[in-house]
């Protein structure tokens, strides 16, 4: 978020922009920054991430990946919003850990979320869009530092073989609820 911020700021130097940090497990926090934004457009990207953690914590998984995701699209509905992105993940194709299970339960509830609206079961008028990232630029390597950094650090170029090949790059996936 810091980063964000520092570059929406850079870049739109007018552009108003307020960081709300809360945790999406917590209906009234969520409700206060919808209550005070009023956003047209939400993009769902908070989640734990990290396959190893979460197979030591699935708990925590559960609460924040689905139930928390369940909170921010009723919030969505509630307030009115035009479109929520779900940011998911390609470890929710079928998925074959706790991460992946819980981000493809998420990535369920919400699709059926859009449908049920299409159908007319529930009010609202949300859409609901999932897109999905693999192998997000420095997010799932342990040390932190994913190759193609690395190699680019070191003046090499990216991808230039062996374990980074091209097959790394990012994935990226729509489906419409």
């Amino acid at each position: 978020m810091h980063n964000l911020r520092l570059e929406l700021e850079e870049r739109f130097p007018k552009l108003e922009f307020v960081p709300v940090i809360g945790d999406i497990r917590l209906p009234n926090r969520l409700d206060f920054a919808f209550r005070t934004f009023h956003p047209q457009v939400v993009f769902h990207a908070a989640a734990y991430k990290h396959v190893p953690l979460m197979e030591e914590n699935p708990c925590e998984a559960v609460l924040v990946n689905v139930i928390g995701t369940r909170n921010v699209a009723l919030k969505c509905l509630e307030y009115n919003v035009e479109k929520m992105v779900m940011i998911s993940t390609d470890k929710a194709v079928n998925p074959t850990n706790i991460m992946g299970c819980t981000k493809r339960l998420a990535e369920i509830y919400v699709q059926s979320l859009g449908l049920a609206i299409e159908q007319g079961t529930i009010e609202g008028a949300t859409k609901f869009v999932t897109t999905r990232f693999g192998n997000v630029l420095g997010s799932g390597h342990p040390s932190g530092h994913h190759p193609f950094l690395h190699d680019h650090s070191r003046g090499l170029p990216v991808g230039h073989g062996g374990r980074n090949d091209l097959h790394r790059q990012s994935d990226l996936r729509f489906r419409y609820g």
